[in-house]
C-alpha cells in the first residue's frame, strides 16, 4: 500500500481534496485506489447514543482491500454518490457491541448523528481497518459526511478542502 498525499514546501505530508482523489483515481500506475477520513459518530442502535469512531471511505475501500464480509456486503462505489441512500458497514466489535452480534441486524436502521443509516454488512472478525493503532467501528461513504457535519454541502467540490487521506 502506497499512501498519497501534497506537501508544504516539499516536506510532510498533508491530506487532499475529494476533487483531487478523482483526478489521481484515473492514474494506470495503481491497481486500486481509496480515499478515506476519520470521523467521530454518535451511534444510536438501541438506548442511549454512544461515541463510536467512524471511517468515511470512498466505494473503492474495500475491494482495493480485498476484504470479504462477516455478514450482509460491503461498501461499493454505487453507495458513494449523492444519490444513494445513506448505508453504514460496522466492525465485527461494533456488531458486537451495538447489536449483540444479531445476524438480523444487517437490513435494520441505525441512528449515526441523528440520521437513518441502513446497516448493510459487518467485515470479517480479522479486519480491523488499514491504519494500525485504530480501529473504526462504522464504515460510511465519503458522501455521507454532508449529512454527519452541517455546513459540509460543498466539501466534495472544492479542490482547497484538504480532509482526505488517499
Amino acid at each position: 500500500l502506497v499512501e498519497i498525499g501534497r506537501t508544504q514546501g516539499g516536506s510532510g505530508m498533508d491530506t487532499i481534496s475529494y476533487p483531487d482523489f478523482v483526478d489521481y483515481s484515473g492514474a494506470k500506475s495503481f491497481d486500486g485506489m481509496y480515499a478515506y477520513s476519520l470521523e467521530a459518530l454518535n451511534v444510536t442502535s438501541s438506548g442511549d447514543p454512544r461515541r463510536a469512531l467512524g471511517l468515511l471511505v470512498s466505494g473503492t475501500y474495500f475491494p482495493t482491500l480485498r476484504v470479504q464480509p462477516e455478514l450482509g456486503r460491503m461498501l461499493s462505489t454505487a453507495d458513494d454518490g449523492d444519490a444513494a441512500p445513506p448505508v453504514a458497514v460496522a466492525s465485527h466489535a461494533a456488531w458486537q457491541k451495538y447489536f449483540n452480534a444479531d445476524p438480523a441486524a444487517v437490513g435494520k436502521t441505525v441512528s449515526i448523528n441523528g440520521h437513518a443509516f441502513t446497516l448493510i454488512g459487518v467485515a470479517a472478525r480479522t479486519f480491523n481497518g488499514q491504519i494500525a493503532v485504530l480501529a473504526p467501528e462504522f464504515y460510511l461513504p465519503l458522501h455521507s459526511r454532508t449529512l454527519l457535519r452541517e455546513g459540509s454541502k460543498n466539501l466534495l467540490e472544492q479542490r482547497k478542502s484538504l480532509w482526505l487521506m488517499a
